[in-house]
């Protein structure tokens, strides 16, 4: 028996690793310039509003306000055009100007009372945000760099917005803030993404729950202004999967390798707040032919920027940026999970780093392997417990699972996860016995067995399949310690 247990096991989790897959690609483009140095309704400038600037700290609040700059937030039927301002400055895009993100939705710049789009409750944006050193011969170091993932759910706070959590989303925008950059470096922006396709998380919940019945295991030209600013849509192929974003910069060759000379007749992108956007990356693949690799090509050309010369060899080192890998996942209505049995008082502990309630011990002749379903769906991999109840059944992981089944109703917002529910007991007795009566003793040769199932009471703790995985192994380890 075990060996067929350890048989199907090992199918579902080879199974579920066989449905892994990859959709990688990269985008590349020219960093705009963005006039931060303006001053704000609030007189500061918008640098200092914005942002934490020498530290590349994007203030959340400030998320809308740089979108609406940038990009817009409206969105327009018309094509997008090219035409602004060029080389840096100040002036606002007229009402009837259109950009577009690269390989997202055309935008605007929204009109007196018109109530913005973009982003929607379903779009997520994702925020590099880099400060260079721009000390004289830094070239481009680093300085400081953050991350930020941005959602207009009210409920999105700062552990969210600092966080790797996307809730299972294809529209995901990738935004890029250059801040700081040091002055007649030229350079293109590079983000390689790896997107993963993995196991949904109560899958994984569900393998780990079934491996409980197997045996205990033993252990562009100069620009005019210091700041930059891009924006690309991220093709998302795969829910749920984990997505690798890989920044790298890499300088031009000699400044001398574009002259205004060659400069073509029409009219720059505009490169301020509410400016238009520049080339498309440098291969933005269709989600239906995105390649499978990084695919190196010749960036389009850009209106009112003269082509670079080709070169091997830049004027300086390719700069790799920190990655950053976005967990999207969505929430699910169900999941798996473990039932411990609480007696007396005594089999609770509290742990005062998690605040939270567990088991003082855990017996695996008394669990449950649970299945759980949610009416409103949770984040199932986040330690916050769900708010409303949800119903739950299972079985008994020791011997004989099937004879005691187990159905109920959790909940617990507050330190665990409770639940309460009846426990169905089969037993084989005698037929004069009842439910209720003391656990016959031994019994007389020749009497009479029937099968009874009976109804009781039972109470205790929903905990994670992990907890109790790593809680069984400690013990055999500790166990096989002592002598």
């Amino acid at each position: 028996m075990a060996l067929s247990q350890r048989v199907a096991v090992t199918f579902l989790a080879t199974t579920f690793a066989l449905l892994a897959q990859d959709n990688q690609y990269r985008l590349t483009a020219r960093p705009l310039g963005i006039d931060l140095n303006v001053p704000s309704p609030q007189v500061v400038p918008l640098k200092d509003l914005w942002f934490d600037y020498d530290n590349a700290v994007l203030q959340q609040n400030s998320v809308l306000p740089l979108v609406a700059a940038t990009t817009g937030r409206c969105k327009s039927a018309e094509p997008a055009t090219m035409t602004g301002p060029a080389g840096g400055g100040t002036a606002a895009v007229p009402p009837g100007e259109t950009v577009s993100i690269d390989g997202g939705p055309t935008l605007r710049p929204c009109r007196p009372n018109e109530t913005p789009v973009f982003p929607g409750k379903d779009d997520n944006l994702i925020f590099h945000v880099v400060n260079w050193d721009s000390t004289s011969g830094s070239g481009l170091t680093v300085a400081k760099q953050n991350w930020y993932i941005y959602n207009t759910d009210p409920n999105w706070d700062h552990t969210a917005f600092a966080g790797t959590r996307i809730f299972g989303k294809k529209q995901i925008y990738l935004y890029t803030i250059h801040l700081n950059r040091p002055a007649n470096v030229r350079y293109e922006e590079r983000y390689d993404v790896d997107e993963k396709h993995k196991t949904p998380a109560f899958l994984d919940h569900f393998v780990a729950a079934a491996q409980l019945f197997l045996p205990n295991p033993g252990g562009k030209g100069a620009e005019t202004v210091p700041d930059a600013w891009y924006a690309f849509k991220l093709y998302v192929k795969y829910v749920p999967s984990d997505l690798q974003i890989t920044p790298s910069m890499v300088p031009d060759a000699a400044p001398a390798a574009r002259t205004p000379a060659a400069a073509p007749a029409a009219p720059a992108p505009a490169t301020s707040p509410g400016g238009l956007l520049g080339p498309a990356p440098e291969t933005v693949p269709t989600p239906s032919s995105a390649p499978t690799t990084p695919v190196a090509s010749t960036p389009p050309a850009q209106p009112g920027v003269p082509a670079a010369a080709p070169s091997a060899a830049s004027a300086g080192k390719t700069v790799t940026l920190d990655a950053k890998t976005i967990d999207n996942e969505g929430k699910y209505h169900i999941d798996f999970s473990v039932a411990v049995p609480i007696i007396e008082i005594s089999d609770l502990s509290y742990t005062q780093t998690s605040n939270a309630i567990v088991p003082a011990s855990v017996d695996k002749q008394k669990l449950f392997a649970l299945f759980n379903y949610y009416p409103v769906a949770v984040d199932i991999k986040n330690t916050i417990l769900p708010k409303y109840p949800y119903l739950l059944a299972g079985v008994a992981i020791g011997s004989q699972p099937l004879k005691k089944a187990l159905f109920g109703i959790g909940w617990g917002p507050v330190f665990t996860n409770f639940y309460v529910g009846v426990l169905l007991n089969a037993q084989r007795v005698p037929s004069s016995w009842q439910c209720g009566d003391k656990t016959p003793g031994p019994l007389a040769a020749g009497a009479t067995l029937e099968n009874r199932t009976c109804p009781e009471f039972n109470f205790g703790l929903n905990v994670g399949v992990g907890a109790i995985t790593d809680a069984l192994k400690n013990k055999v380890s500790g166990t096989t310690g002592k002598k």
